[in-house]
């Protein structure tokens, strides 16, 4: 070869012969000025050799005049290298990618979740919660923290005298507590007044309404 830096940069393969003769190959691979070097032959007589990656697409026709078939033991040089390379960069894509729509994923609100007491009723629940955008499929990064969506929810549901928002993940937790409100008692009309025990009038005043 010309140099490690040519050599480097074409590419070579390290090959055992398998089969046939390998003085046939040798001598072809001589009168067509195909370079190999690094020859020698192994325990069991198999020739082994390297040869640059262009030359060694050459030498398919004389593989069959020899009677041989060739395996590759080694590649090295820039080809493989790129080759390599390529294959990182689209698994180093693919796992970017993953890596992006699992957290375009995560940031979904995929179920709405509403606890009460049944005294307010779900469906108001959800129907004001949804219009505050806490609902499926919706970006959560959009939405107000927890608490300010409870206060928001609050003036939605003035029956509710608490509301509480948790986001569990993808999952929005909505919990609601009726207000206890007294019970609205009828106006009554002038009455009397009878005492439970005995007593003594001392003093008697009455108010006059107006006057003519």
């Amino acid at each position: 070869m010309k140099g490690q830096w040519l050599s480097f940069i074409r590419g070579s393969v390290y090959v055992r012969l398998i089969g046939g003769d390998s003085r046939i190959f040798l001598n072809a691979a001589g009168s067509n000025r195909i370079e190999l070097w690094d020859i020698a032959y192994d325990r069991e007589g198999h020739l082994k050799f390297r040869v640059s990656v262009p030359d060694f697409f050459e030498l398919r026709p004389l593989f069959r005049i020899a009677g041989s078939r060739p395996r590759v033991l080694e590649r090295r040089g820039l080809p493989f290298k790129l080759n390599r390379l390529s294959r990182r960069k689209t698994f180093a894509g693919g796992l970017l990618f993953f890596i992006v729509a699992l957290f375009a994923l995560s940031t979904l609100v995929w179920d709405v979740q509403v606890k009460t007491d049944e005294t307010v009723p779900e469906g108001e629940i959800r129907k004001a919660a949804a219009a505050e955008g806490i609902r499926p499929l919706q970006w959560s990064l959009r939405l107000p923290d927890p608490t300010e969506l409870a206060h928001r929810l609050a003036r939605r549901l003035p029956d509710a005298a608490w509301v509480g928002v948790e986001k569990n993940g993808t999952r929005y937790v909505i919990s609601v507590v009726r207000s206890n409100k007294p019970e609205e008692k009828a106006v009554e009309g002038p009455s009397d007044l009878i005492a439970k025990a005995d007593a003594v009038v001392t003093r008697m005043s009455r108010r006059a309404e107006g006057r003519k």
